[in-house]
């Protein structure tokens, strides 16, 4: 169940049949299906350049920062993100500012736990990778609707 769920959430999440459930056979030079092919790439492309620059660092904890900073801010906000809700403060005001919501929030700062224990997985580091390419996808909508 958590592959299928990480598969699909890998695919960009856009799909070409609720976006334009009256085409019954997209084909390339359909204005609409090639638009959603290219922003299919394009998100394909941001995921495989955070992974790239993850792994081009010289340990998991440099490679974590960096993609993380890079796409969110400084690693170092978002521990005092998760201090403030660990305390019982309210902090979506602040994520939604990054466009970030809690439950992915969470699991970012779990994946960072990991990472620091030496103990991360693929799977996670396929999550963590999820999680900035569906920001970098909030931030685009305004650019796609226009």
């Amino acid at each position: 169940m958590k592959q299928g769920r990480a598969q699909r959430s890998r695919e960009t999440g856009l799909s070409y049949w609720r976006l334009w459930p009256g085409l019954k056979a997209p084909s390339p030079g359909d204005t609409a299906y090639d638009l959603w092919k290219a922003r299919q790439q394009q998100l394909a492309d941001q995921r495989a350049a955070i992974k790239a620059a993850r792994e081009s660092q010289g340990t998991p904890q440099v490679g974590f920062e960096r993609v993380v900073t890079d796409t969110l801010g400084p690693v170092a906000d978002l521990v005092a993100l998760a201090d403030e809700h660990q305390r019982g403060h309210g902090i979506s005001s602040q994520l939604q500012a990054k466009q970030l919501t809690l439950r992915p929030f969470l699991h970012l700062m779990r994946i960072r736990d990991l990472v620091l224990a030496g103990v991360v997985s693929d799977a996670e580091w396929e999550d963590l990778y999820d999680i900035l390419v569906q920001v970098q996808k909030v931030r685009q909508y305004a650019t796609w609707r226009q």
